[in-house]
């Protein structure tokens, strides 16, 4: 479970620690997110933010900074989740300026 919440957490990671809290709105539930204590970070491997990249983190940044259909569909943490699925989008869906109300396990039709 607390893979699965490592990707819901990333942009209240940014936002927590001031590494780049303009992320925040381009990822789904990006402000509404929380970061279990057991674990470091999202976007980087250092919980202060900044410095290295984690996998998510390097991932996020290989789409140029943006939820794509890509990172989405993507398992960045390799726990058998997508991203998309982590972060309230399963269907891949979503866009920047809609907000996530719940999360879901499967896409709608």
């Amino acid at each position: 479970m607390v893979v699965t919440r490592l990707l819901a957490s990333a942009a209240a990671f940014f936002v927590l620690a001031g590494a780049h809290p303009e992320y925040v709105p381009l990822q789904p539930n990006g402000a509404t997110v929380t970061i279990p204590k057991n674990v470091a970070a999202i976007g980087h491997v250092d919980k202060a933010g900044g410095g290295a990249l984690n996998k998510y983190g390097e991932d996020f940044s290989a789409q140029g900074n943006a939820w794509t259909r890509a990172l989405c569909e993507a398992d960045s943490d390799g726990d058998g989740q997508t991203n998309g699925l982590e972060l309230g989008d399963p269907c891949c869906v979503w866009k920047v300026g809609r907000k996530v109300s719940e999360r879901t396990t499967r896409c709608c039709q």
